[in-house]
């Protein structure tokens, strides 16, 4: 927690609001997707170790990452090209 709200930060105030809307379809597409694989990959995998699979779906959703990564890729890439 002490790395990531930095992270998010930092994120928020050298990205421009201009390049998300051009890539908001693109990011959001990105963001649902890598929650739900995360989710599920870290759901079974944890309800190998005994845990009943809806706790081990809901610590995998608590365990996925913040999307600041994914925006941040899909925005370097628009900045490439322009």
């Amino acid at each position: 927690m002490y790395i990531v709200a930095p992270l998010i930060y930092f994120e928020g105030q050298s990205t421009r609001i201009n390049l998300i809307g051009k890539r908001l379809r693109q990011i959001l597409e990105t963001a649902v997707l890598l929650v739900i694989v995360g989710t599920v990959f870290a759901g079974f995998s944890v309800s190998l170790l005994g845990i009943p699979l809806a706790l081990a779906f809901l610590m995998g959703a608590l365990s996925t990452p913040t999307d600041a990564t994914a925006t941040e890729s899909i925005l370097l890439d628009t900045e490439n090209e322009y």
